[in-house]
């Protein structure tokens, strides 16, 4: 047996028994890296608890508009994320608490669902104006647009199936929409369900780059529907190429559709639409 072929069988043996060590140490190494992980989350948490604190102590006591706005006041050095993929959201504002949706999410969801994003709109913390007006107060999530839209986005992209279920009041105008499988860009694109009072349906639309197609579902408001200065109860339902619209409860809308497989969340107003938000959840389906 010549040289080339002791080299060949000296070079197997060794993958062998790298291979072997890789599949005894991978998982200690793995249990390290989500610890140092749920670590730095931890510190970021703390961090950002403690800047709002101190925010407080020279606002009278008043809670920040958003994590960014404690960066740009020099609370905190930076905005700081979850390396794990987390989503930050204010847990409590009694007193300062931050919740991940990885390492820290003390929200109930149904059994089988995991949690994506919560808020209870208590700070426009991981919420991103797109367009028009958004503001909170008293816990509610307020938008209009003095122009053509206000437009916010929340979430990731990288979701799949998903529902989301909040709690939304039209006070004035056309109506209001919910975003989902969308890219959160300024010029949006994705599914769009509204709340649609100038003709009195429910609708659901894909938008491609801002633009806002033919209806792919209608369903007319029943009549005696209190449109105005009425919550409702929204819930948008996502998986594979099947999207279900409830209003209180109802079904009311059923559409199949291809174009969009993933995206994030948000909402929308239009013309001279004012509407107000009151919390809203987000799960895997």
């Amino acid at each position: 047996m010549n040289r080339r072929a002791f080299v060949l069988i000296e070079l197997l043996v060794v993958m062998a028994i790298i291979s072997v060590l890789g599949a005894m140490f991978a998982p200690k190494i793995l249990s390290a890296i989500n610890k140092s992980k749920a670590a730095q989350c931890l510190s970021n948490r703390y961090s950002v608890e403690q800047a709002e604190a101190r925010y407080r102590l020279d606002h009278d006591g008043k809670p920040s508009p958003s994590v960014t706005a404690l960066k740009e006041g020099a609370y905190l050095d930076r905005v700081p994320y979850c390396t794990a993929g987390g989503f930050y959201v204010w847990v409590s504002t009694s007193s300062p608490q931050v919740g991940c949706s990885v390492h820290y999410w003390p929200y109930e969801t149904a059994s089988g669902s995991a949690a994506l994003f919560s808020s209870e709109f208590n700070s426009m913390n991981m919420l991103k104006v797109l367009s028009g007006h958004w503001v909170i107060a008293g816990e509610i999530l307020k938008g209009w647009s003095t122009k053509s839209e206000a437009q916010l986005s929340f979430g990731d992209n990288s979701w799949t199936d998903y529902s989301i279920k909040l709690n939304a009041t039209l006070s004035a105008g056309n109506g209001y929409g919910v975003y989902y499988r969308a890219d959160g860009k300024q010029d949006i694109s994705g599914y769009a369900f509204q709340f649609d009072a100038a003709l009195g349906a429910f609708t659901v639309r894909k938008v491609v780059n801002g633009v806002e197609g033919a209806p792919l579902g209608t369903a007319p408001i029943p009549a005696g529907f209190p449109v105005y200065d009425t919550q409702h109860l929204v819930e948008v339902s996502v998986s594979g190429n099947t999207q279900t619209i409830y209003v209180d409860s109802v079904k009311v809308l059923t559409v199949t559709d291809s174009t969009f497989t993933s995206g994030s969340a948000g909402l929308q107003t239009w013309g001279t639409s004012k509407a107000q938000f009151d919390s809203v959840a987000v799960t895997a389906n």
